[in-house]
């Protein structure tokens, strides 16, 4: 918890990726609350990756700092690998979408990403 009180920590469970939680905690809880100010906390190996998928989900109306959390994955060349092989496939998925736009972010989600891909149209969480 890194001495956030219980009660400041937000959790969103819909998500199964770095992606879809970026965007997910935006629509559920940073959005509506006007939380201009935030902190992930992620893996020290996952941070950069982070990083960049904040900046294009958020938008440059809200600032996010990282709390990076050392693992033995750190310097791991598989793992660092695969999330070179995430950045790459996310950036290519995500090309031409602006940074914050959430209504294609969406779409994006759901129409290219197999996890939300597979969820029923009728179980799809919406925001546009």
């Amino acid at each position: 918890s890194l001495g956030v009180p219980q009660d400041l920590t937000l959790v969103q469970n819909y998500s199964s990726d770095t992606v879809g939680e970026a965007y997910f905690v935006k629509e559920m809880h940073i959005s509506p609350r006007n939380f201009f100010d935030n902190l992930v906390v992620t893996r020290r190996f996952h941070t950069s990756w982070a990083m960049a998928i904040y900046e294009k989900i958020l938008g440059s109306k809200f600032s996010t700092d990282f709390e990076p959390v050392e693992t033995e994955k750190d310097n791991d060349p598989d793992t660092l690998a695969a999330e070179k092989e995430s950045m790459d496939r996310f950036l290519k998925r995500s090309e031409g979408i602006d940074l914050g736009d959430s209504r294609k972010i969406e779409e994006m989600l759901y129409r290219t990403y197999g996890t939300y891909n597979d969820i029923p149209e009728d179980q799809r969480l919406r925001f546009y």
